[in-house]
């Protein structure tokens, strides 16, 4: 059966906190099939009240009320076959499986972690994985996987020096779930990965043949809104297009925009406990940049009694 990915990242522009890569990935029997009406019964293209919205996270997120972030990410990943994470370390430690030594360095992961769903009580969004699950089965669709790869701070800086710049390290990044997603899938040649254009970049053949050096990568075409490729060889086959505003325009990009946009605002909530355990009245920060010179202002004595160093939660671009 045909495979269908969408990649999005969350957190490319922030002082503090991770940058998050995220793919979801769907199994089909129709490539073309448009999820949203596949999946209508359950599923709304705008935020809705108590109902499931796959759509561009930022027009889903409201930083005083998670809950329609979270009900989103929190039913589909419960909705897939053998989950059972019930804590949001969990959840991250399974579609993050590399980040785990980044994770471990940084003190504020390290306190009580937080439940899953940590917005809303157990058990309040089973109702919604349940329905979901029924919808999908019956629309012969599977959400099979979500995989991300996640870079901290330190790890954005010490990207960031060695490649030049923070766009190459996102392509690096963002690399790493196209290998992962052409050694998994590839060999069905019925691969497709949509990916939310980075950038006004429109030509990617060249990294792509650097990161596929065992394959051949053909340009079916490059222009401002979209750049196509085909990525063959070695008895793979996959089809990889970069699409301006995908979030609006491809279901299984959208949710992986909500999935890394989840997993970034869980870790900045565990960020801000921590913080604000230490000083009382602490106003949390989301991580952006006017915002987060205000927070490290008002940790600063703080941090130089604590001793942590910039360097551990501050990206240097």
């Amino acid at each position: 059966m045909p495979w269908i990915a969408g990649i999005d990242e969350v957190g490319y522009g922030p002082l503090l906190g991770p940058l998050v890569v995220s793919t979801a990935l769907f199994e089909v029997a129709d490539p073309a099939v448009d999820l949203w009406d596949a999946l209508s019964r359950v599923v709304r293209r705008r935020p809705a009240r108590d109902a499931l919205a796959v759509c561009d996270s930022k027009l889903l997120h409201r930083p005083d009320d998670l809950r329609p972030l979270e009900r989103t990410a929190v039913s589909f990943w419960n909705a897939r076959d053998g989950a059972t994470e019930r804590t949001f370390f969990e959840f991250v430690s399974a579609h993050c499986p590399e980040a785990g030594d980044q994770l471990a360095a940084a003190p504020w992961y390290a306190s009580p972690g937080l439940p899953l769903p940590f917005a809303h009580s157990p058990g309040a969004l089973d109702p919604h994985a349940a329905s979901l699950r029924e919808t999908l089965r019956a629309a012969g669709v599977r959400f099979a996987s979500l995989h991300s790869a996640l870079v901290e701070p330190p790890a954005f800086n010490d990207g960031v020096r060695r490649l030049g710049n923070k766009a190459d390290l996102l392509f690096e990044t963002s690399g790493r779930l196209y290998r992962r997603l052409w050694d998994a899938h590839g060999a069905t040649g019925a691969l497709t990965v949509i990916v939310g254009k980075q950038g006004g970049r429109a030509f990617y053949a060249d990294r792509l043949q650097a990161l596929f050096p065992d394959a051949l990568v053909l340009t079916s075409g490059e222009r401002r809104g979209r750049s196509d490729y085909t990525v063959e060889g070695s008895g793979r086959r996959m089809q990889l297009s970069f699409v301006a505003d995908a979030e609006e325009k491809h279901f299984p990009v959208a949710l992986a925009s909500i999935l890394a946009k989840y997993t970034r605002e869980g870790l900045m909530a565990c960020f801000n406990r921590w913080w604000s355990g230490r000083r009382p009245g602490l106003r949390p920060t989301a991580g952006y940049h006017t915002d987060a010179l205000r927070f490290l202002r008002d940790t600063e004595d703080l941090r130089r009694e604590l001793g942590i160093e910039d360097r551990s939660l501050v990206r240097e671009r």
